[in-house]
This record gives structure tokens, sequence and C-alpha cells, in this order.
């Protein structure tokens, strides 16, 4: 059934073509370098978001903040993506308690993993609370919420391995409209 059904609106595809290549040969051209465009753009906002982005400079930069103005050790350390990041009133909302945000938009547990010494042991704070995941598994990426959770343990491991008395909290993925679809 499926296939007689498909075989209908190839049919049905093939006729329209046809006769859009008879009488408008601008307008199939339009039509495909539009589909093409599409098909491009899905492509490269796939490979994007799957690959491992460079943070150093987002780092540096803390690391330079640091310096300026260096935080108390032992407070709490918010990281991870962009919830962190943009979350400006984090401090003012946290008060009376001495909190660090090393929020990094755009990061993967992959990325939290591999500069935790600098973004969180540096700090030796008595709590850690990280949000990842909706990077790690937005469209076009290659992992699997087992490889997600994978890698938050991993995180707990490489945080505990220098603060083993350091609480980890993991914030839990959100629903997020910009990601609906996913």
């Amino acid at each position: 059934m499926l296939f007689r059904a498909t075989r209908c609106r190839l049919r049905v595809m093939n006729q329209l073509i046809s006769y859009l290549m008879r009488r408008d040969r601008v307008g199939v051209s339009l039509i495909f370098v539009f589909l093409l465009g599409l098909g491009v753009h899905d492509y490269l906002g796939s490979s994007v978001v799957a690959q491992s982005q460079n943070w150093e400079s987002s780092i540096r930069k803390f690391e330079d903040d640091d310096k300026a103005n260096p935080p108390k050790s032992g407070g709490i350390v918010f990281t991870g993506a962009s919830r962190i990041r943009l979350w400006e009133t984090l401090v003012a909302e946290m008060k009376p308690l001495d909190v660090i945000n090393r929020g990094f938009g755009g990061s993967q547990y992959t990325d939290l993993n591999q500069y935790a010494k600098r973004i969180v042991i540096a700090y030796r704070p008595r709590a850690v609370v990280a949000y990842e995941g909706d990077n790690d598994l937005a469209a076009g990426s290659p992992k699997t919420p087992e490889m997600v959770a994978s890698d938050a343990r991993e995180f707990v491991k490489i945080a505990h391995s220098e603060l083993p008395e350091t609480w980890i909290y993991i914030m839990s993925i959100k629903p997020s409209y910009l990601r609906w679809n996913e």
C-alpha cells in the first residue's frame, strides 16, 4: 500500500517537474537553487554544531579577570553553556553565597571536561553547579543521551579527583523553544 502511494506521488512530482521544465526553465532553476541552498544550509549547520569549538580565548578571559579581581576560594562555581553564561543576575540572586559564574555559551560537556581544571578546580569551590547537555544533543550532533550522561560522569570524576569533598550539582536539560522539534 505504501509503495503504491509513493509511486503515485512520484508520478505527480515527475509530471509537475516536466511541466515546469517545458514552461519555465528559469523557474525550475530557481527552485533547484533554493533547494540546494536549503540542503547546504542544513549540512553546514549540523557540521558546525557537531564540531568542538575552541574556548581558549573565553577561558583566558576568565583567568585575566581573576588576576584583576581574584575570587574567594571555597565559593560555589556555576559553569556550563549559555544558560549559565547569560545569567546576568546570578551573583545578586545567590547572595549571601559567594558564587562565580564560569559559563561559556555554546559549550558541551566535553568542553567543560577539557577546561575543568582551569574554570572549576582552580577555585577550590565547596560546590559546583553544572549545566550542559543542550548543545551536546542539538540537531546534527553525533552524541546520544548515553554519551552525554557518560560525559557528565566524566566531569564528576575530574572534579572529584582533586576536590573529593566538593558537592557537584548537575542541572537537568531544560526544554528549549529554539530546539522544540529536536
